[in-house]
């Protein structure tokens, strides 16, 4: 287990994506803000941990709604990681996937801290229009240490770990393959490419 994380620090450092997992509680902040651009009827995600440090795993999540609105997302305490690897291709909001899918649909895809192993991902499904909460999956997969992701007219497909093997001398081997995220009917549908 101390090789896997070893070597996921390694691959991530590698990646430049190496904040998007601190390896110290220290590097990262105990609250932070993820903006959403201007024409959004969110305007930002607030993380925070509850007692003021991160390992605690206390973090809540709130919704500021550009109505003065403000929803507490029903997710378990857990150290929320901001990173800017989710949100560079097709996101709309920082440091987090935040995808704008039809049907006013908006698609929060959240890392948080899966150590000592690899991180994890929520999703949350959310209705622009009525400012409603339509799903929340709390656990969607683990990031991939060779970690990408895509956003296609109905989706947010992101390279996870599908998979771990244990060969028969002991070594874990990760096998990732694309996982698509879509919103059907209110309702999060996760679906792994063949």
């Amino acid at each position: 287990m101390l090789m896997r994380h070893l070597r996921y620090l390694l691959c991530l450092a590698c990646l430049g994506l190496l904040q998007a997992a601190p390896a110290a509680a220290a590097d990262s902040p105990a609250s932070w803000q993820a903006r959403c651009q201007p024409d959004l009827a969110l305007e930002s995600v607030d993380f925070a941990s509850q007692s003021g440090d991160v390992a605690e795993d206390d973090f809540v999540v709130h919704l500021n709604w550009r109505n003065g609105q403000r929803t507490r997302l029903a997710l378990p305490g857990a150290w929320y990681l901001q990173t800017e690897a989710l949100s560079r291709r097709g996101g709309v909001c920082s440091g987090i996937g935040a995808v704008h899918l039809p049907h006013h649909t908006l698609l929060l895809v959240l890392p948080w801290s899966g150590r000592p192993g690899f991180d994890r991902l929520s999703a949350v499904a959310l209705d622009l229009q009525t400012r409603q909460v339509r799903d929340i999956q709390a656990d969607i997969g683990e990031i991939s240490p060779d970690y990408r992701a895509e956003v296609q007219p109905e989706r947010y497909s992101l390279y996870a770990i599908k998979n771990w093997l244990v060969h028969a001398d002991g070594r874990d081997e990760v096998q990732s393959a694309w996982l698509d995220v879509a919103v059907r009917e209110g309702k999060i549908v996760r679906a792994w490419r063949p």
